[in-house]
């Protein structure tokens, strides 16, 4: 057994209002409307964001591996506690980027790195709970991790040649 956690199946109810719950935030972020710019210090470099997005995402980690833990000093854990934390940490992190992210000079470069970041969250943090896995499932892990760095590698590079394309095409004042 890899995960401490007694089998579960969720009710069809909960996963019903699960499902619900998915597509109104889908819906509802499609008819968000763009904030205006607004006089704020600068967002992070690019690079710098990509890796303070990592270093924001790996904490869910340590939450996650609450649930999954053979640790008795863990297990007897209350459930409000890691709920409560996570949902501040959530909180957070959306106030966080909402601000740079309305902060004039946010632009394609940051909007990749924060992809880039976020998708390099499970990459990295999938590695800490792995070392009880099999083999195959291991050399799976790190043959499909690649891949997806490989992919998001290739996308910079279409945003980035997109990007100075873009910049030749507009009409000099």
């Amino acid at each position: 057994m890899v995960f401490y956690a007694p089998p579960y199946q969720p009710p069809p109810i909960t996963i019903l209002i699960g499902a619900l719950a998915i597509v109104i935030l889908v819906a509802a972020s499609l008819h968000l409307r763009p904030r205006r710019p607004q006089v704020l210090p600068r967002p992070p470099a690019p690079g710098l964001l990509g890796v303070i997005t990592l270093a924001l995402g790996l904490p869910w980690y340590g939450i996650i591996m609450l649930a999954f833990t053979s640790d008795p000093k863990f297990r007897a854990l209350p459930f409000w506690i890691p709920m409560t934390g996570g949902i501040a940490w959530a909180a957070m992190v959306f106030l966080i980027i909402r601000r740079w992210s309305s902060a004039s000079g946010w632009g394609d470069a940051h909007r990749y790195a924060l992809i880039f970041g976020a998708v390099m969250v499970p990459i990295v943090g999938g590695f800490a709970g792995s070392g009880s896995w099999p083999r195959t499932d291991r050399m799976g892990k790190t043959v499909f991790d690649l891949i997806a760095i490989f992919l998001l590698i290739a996308l910079g590079r279409v945003l980035q040649n997109r990007s100075s394309t873009d910049s030749l095409q507009k009409p000099v004042n």
